[in-house]
């Protein structure tokens, strides 16, 4: 009877618990990404993902990963550093996986703002985040 009443308990437990899944963020970058984390639940978290590194997000039903602002401290090969990307990120119904990579950028004109000249921007990368795939399609 003990063992009865210990396996619906359990069941019950198990079956009570909150809904979560995983978000991983990969880094394929080759810099240093500084991620400042938002949750639905209006907390944020600062991680810090080294060179080739990956941070996985455990998500529930009462706090889910809204978006993100990627950073780096690193330089590019002309000095510079890489500009801010910020990623919403869509209410996932599964556990997912994003890639935070490189993208190159040609030399481009940047306009004139109020009392600037326009320059010639250098070729250089910017902070991109793609969805890589599903890591497993159970929620």
């Amino acid at each position: 009877m003990k063992k009865i009443v210990a396996i619906t308990v359990l069941f019950f437990w198990f079956d009570l618990q909150p809904t979560s899944f995983v978000t991983t963020l990969i880094n394929k970058t080759g810099v240093n990404i500084k991620a400042q984390l938002h949750f639905s639940d209006s907390s944020i978290e600062n991680k810090g993902i080294g060179i080739a590194q990956s941070y996985q997000v455990v998500n529930f039903d009462t706090k889910m990963l809204q978006s993100a602002s990627f950073t780096s401290t690193d330089k590019d090969k002309n000095g510079n550093l890489y500009s801010q990307l910020d990623q919403k990120f869509t209410v996932p119904t599964m556990h997912v996986s994003y890639e935070i990579s490189l993208q190159d950028v040609g030399p481009h004109k940047v306009p004139a703002g109020r009392g600037t000249e326009s320059f010639m921007m250098p070729a250089t990368q910017k902070i991109v985040c793609n969805l890589t795939g599903n890591v497993d399609n159970k929620k």
